[in-house]
């Protein structure tokens, strides 16, 4: 078995294949219809983002304030030290 390694002429013919003909699914189902894939990623980012914040977004956010508690209790603890170094 040889393996290849792609080269940038290669790349960029995935690249555009992959622009000329989206993964993104035609939700009319008509052929030819270009699907604008950066407006179904938009749409899609927007429903994650509502999933989120109807799911856990609460958690989440308590989850940060945790996390920044810590860290500023860390930088504090940290300070103490170096200041009794000096």
């Amino acid at each position: 078995m040889v393996i290849t390694k792609s080269t940038n002429h290669e790349d960029e013919e995935n690249s555009r294949r992959r622009q000329t003909h989206p993964t993104d699914v035609d939700e009319d189902d008509d052929v030819g219809d270009p699907v604008n894939s950066s407006v179904a990623a938009n749409d899609n980012d927007e429903d994650a983002h509502q999933r989120l914040r109807r799911n856990g977004g609460d958690v989440k956010v308590d989850e940060v304030e945790v996390l920044m508690m810590m860290s500023v209790t860390m930088i504090h603890q940290t300070v103490e030290k170096i200041s009794k170094l000096e």
